[in-house]
């Protein structure tokens, strides 16, 4: 199994979301960001980010 690990900073470009608001949701539990601790390091599978990505982000449908 390949494990594709990312930074922080790709992880931001991926999300959107900047450096502190990551730093905020991996303290609250509750945001399920999947995240690896590598001493000081934080790194994140590119897999589990693409499937954060699909459940948190809302569908937008426009009527015709």
């Amino acid at each position: 199994m390949n494990t594709d690990f990312i930074t922080l900073e790709e992880f931001c470009q991926m999300t959107g979301y900047k450096k502190n608001t990551v730093y905020t949701y991996l303290r609250r539990k509750d945001k399920g960001i999947p995240a690896y601790h590598f001493g000081r390091l934080i790194r994140f599978k590119r897999s589990e980010v693409i499937e954060y990505i699909n459940t948190t982000t809302k569908k937008i449908e426009y009527a015709a």
